[in-house]
């Protein structure tokens, strides 16, 4: 691990440098009823904390292979992190899940792709999305992804329960990336 400035860079273990590179990004879709503003506000304000515990969530894959991200969250991180979409008719209670999955998967503004295009596009390895309601509803869609290449499902749901009990956690440590 090396750190300049404000950034650090953590080399990728490595499965995680190739054959994780090609998986889609982990995904969970929740829905919920209420005021999409008032959640985006709400869980905006909580990711924020998760993320300054954990400011790899910020991060993006570099040509080396490497995990770079910034030690101290910019407020252009969060907002490219933490984004709210307008109503999409394919997200919605009544699309199959594994119909509703491959419409999100293949759209880059609603989830992380695969560690590869995340990579060329200079994407960040986390996204949290709110896709408000159609205008007749207030039944709208939460979206959490994180890139498998960065880290596992026991990752995945220790970051996504923090986020909905707004709990805050120890940074990842180089030590815990050795696990994979």
């Amino acid at each position: 691990m090396s750190i300049h400035a404000t950034h650090t860079n953590v080399k990728l273990h490595k499965r995680e440098a190739t054959q994780y590179m090609g998986h889609p990004g982990i995904c969970t879709v929740t829905f919920v009823t209420g005021d999409s503003k008032v959640t985006f506000s709400s869980l905006k304000r909580k990711f924020v904390e998760v993320l300054n515990a954990n400011p790899w969530l910020g991060g993006t894959f570099n040509k080396e292979k490497e995990l770079t991200f910034s030690t101290t969250p910019t407020s252009e991180m969060v907002d490219s992190l933490i984004v709210s979409l307008p109503h999409n008719p394919s997200i919605t209670r009544k699309v199959p899940y594994q119909v509703l999955i491959k419409v999100i998967a293949k759209d880059p503004k609603m989830a992380v792709q695969s560690g590869t295009d995340t990579r060329k596009a200079g994407a960040p390895i986390s996204k949290l999305v709110v896709v408000d309601p159609a205008a007749n509803s207030s039944s709208f869609a939460i979206i959490f992804s994180l890139s498998h290449a960065a880290a596992d499902g026991h990752d995945y749901y220790r970051i996504f329960n923090m986020r909905e009990r707004g709990e805050r956690s120890g940074e990842r440590s180089e030590a815990d990336r050795g696990a994979f």
